[in-house]
Parts: C-alpha cells; structure tokens; sequence
C-alpha cells in the first residue's frame, strides 16, 4: 500500500476494523500500513466475528430456511 500524500502519517489516534480480518488478502501488509498512520501511542482496534454473535446466528437460520431474513439490507 503506498501513500501518495504524507498528511496521515502519525496522524492518527486509532484505526478501527469491525468484522474485516478475514477479507484482508495480506493481513501483516496492513497492520504495518497501520503503524505508520498511527500516532506513536495510537491504537489499532481490531474486531473479529464471532461465531456466537446475533449476526452469526441469524446467517445460520438463513442458511438452513433458504430464505433471506435479514433485514439490514430492507431498511434503507
């Protein structure tokens, strides 16, 4: 990953990833991508899916009806 513009490095606070560990192609890339944009202090805040979660179960139901149930995509 290269930075055209240098006005993020050590710039931020913390870098969040809500359920997207598993679609990254090159995970070590990323986190070291991470480094140079956080501050020395900032944080990475990583959060993985959990196969005990609503989400999770919903999908599983899903799967065994056949049908879609989810209602995320419906409410916009």
């Amino acid at each position: 990953m290269r930075w055209k513009t240098t006005a993020l490095l050590r710039k931020c606070d913390f870098i969040i990833f809500n359920d997207v560990p598993e679609h990254i192609p090159d995970v070590d890339r990323t986190v070291q991508a991470c480094r140079t944009l956080l501050k020395p202090r900032g944080l990475l805040i990583v959060n993985c899916p959990d196969n005990q979660g609503h989400y999770f179960t919903l999908k599983l139901i899903e799967v065994q009806v056949g049908k879609d149930i989810s209602v995320e995509d419906k409410v916009k």
